[in-house]
Parts: structure tokens; C-alpha cells; sequence
């Protein structure tokens, strides 16, 4: 199944790989399979959100995540920081 509006807004069901994926004009999509569990939402190529059944993966050139009042980080298991440079304050 396909959808299309004038403005080339799409919506399209891929029977092989269970996923139906709506794109705007301007490229942001929603990807939703059935096949994987997976939740897609995408801004770019390089700027990517996914749920899946092993949690939330963010993709991007540059992320950052602000609080005004308090942030948290939890885990009962291991937690890696990697990276170039890593500056604690």
C-alpha cells in the first residue's frame, strides 16, 4: 500500500519486511516494523532515534541532552563512558 499527498508527503506499508514508513516532504520519516518491534524515527541520515527490544539507540553528529532541574543515569549493570576526550565537571 502507498499513499502520496501533492506535496509528496508519503506513506508507504512494505509487506516484505512488515514497515510502515511515513516521510514528509522535507525528509523526516516514522518508521514502524512489525517484523523487528522497532520504532524509527529519523531527521537526517545522520540524526536517528530507535526503540527496539534492546532498549533506545540516539545517532547523531551531536547529542546533547539538558535538565534544568536534575538528571539521573541508572543501570544494574555495567556503564561505559568512551570517547576522545571526557571532561567530568
Amino acid at each position: 500500500m502507498n499513499v502520496q499527498t501533492d506535496e509528496t508527503l508519503q506513506m508507504r506499508y512494505d509487506t516484505e519486511t512488515q514497515t510502515l514508513v511515513i516521510t514528509t516532504p522535507k525528509g523526516l520519516s516514522i518508521a514502524l516494523n512489525d517484523a523487528t518491534g522497532s520504532i524509527t524515527l529519523e531527521h537526517s541520515p545522520h540524526t536517528k532515534l530507535t526503540l527496539n527490544d534492546k532498549g533506545i539507540c540516539l545517532e547523531g553528529d551531536s547529542i546533547e541532552i539538558h535538565a534544568i532541574a536534575e538528571l539521573s543515569l541508572k543501570t544494574s549493570g555495567l556503564m561505559r563512558l568512551n570517547g576522545a576526550m571526557i571532561t567530568l565537571n
